[in-house]
């Protein structure tokens, strides 16, 4: 184990989660092994070499120095996933900018559409999830579900976010709006009659 650095370690080290320590080393090309400790009865272990583990820090902390510090302001979204195949697929979570996120989410689902978002501060993002998801969704992953009522769970986000205050100042970015969550909704921005 003295030539690899675990995924968890290398993530609380970069203060990235897990996901995100996976997707830079995706991008970079950079191969996880699952490694098998002697002497336990785990499932595995998540590692890179130590000499990948360094190229990614290097990455890491250039590309820090370059970035700006992001906002804890931003948006809170749902998107259908695939409208045409699965209306009530639905993924939900925070961004900085919901236009890009949605274009990297149709990368691998290419239906993917808004169907809403709200301002929204980072620290809400986890209570915004439980109670968009509080009844009738089946968690799927951890920021996917299949949702029995899709128009229900859009009508809860849009009572807790109006008992917030808003969290971006005056002149900043204004609410999205998408009107997506019709009875008649084909997913490919028309409306069947």
């Amino acid at each position: 184990m003295d030539d690899y650095v675990c995924i968890a370690e290398l993530s609380a080290e970069l203060g990235l989660n897990r996901d995100a320590t996976r997707e830079c080393l995706r991008t970079h090309g950079i191969k996880v092994r699952k490694l098998f400790l002697h002497g336990r009865d785990d499932c595995g272990t998540h590692a890179v070499t130590r000499a990948d583990a360094e190229r990614i820090r290097n990455l890491y902390q250039a590309n820090s120095a370059s970035r700006k510090p992001s906002s804890p302001r931003g948006y809170f979204y749902v998107v259908q996933l695939v409208p045409d195949l699965e209306p009530r697929r639905i993924k939900i979570g925070f961004a900085h900018d919901v236009a890009a996120r949605v274009e990297q989410l149709q990368t691998a689902a290419p239906t993917a559409v808004i169907t809403r978002s709200w301002p929204c501060k980072s620290a809400w993002t986890a209570a915004a999830m439980d109670c968009v998801t509080a009844s009738g969704c089946n968690s799927i992953n951890n920021d996917v579900f299949d949702c029995d009522d899709l128009a229900a769970c859009v009508a809860r986000g849009e009572s807790f976010f109006a008992i917030l205050p808003p969290p971006h100042p005056t002149g900043s970015p204004s609410l999205h709006t998408h009107d997506t969550v019709t009875a008649g909704w084909q997913g490919n921005g028309s409306k069947r009659n």
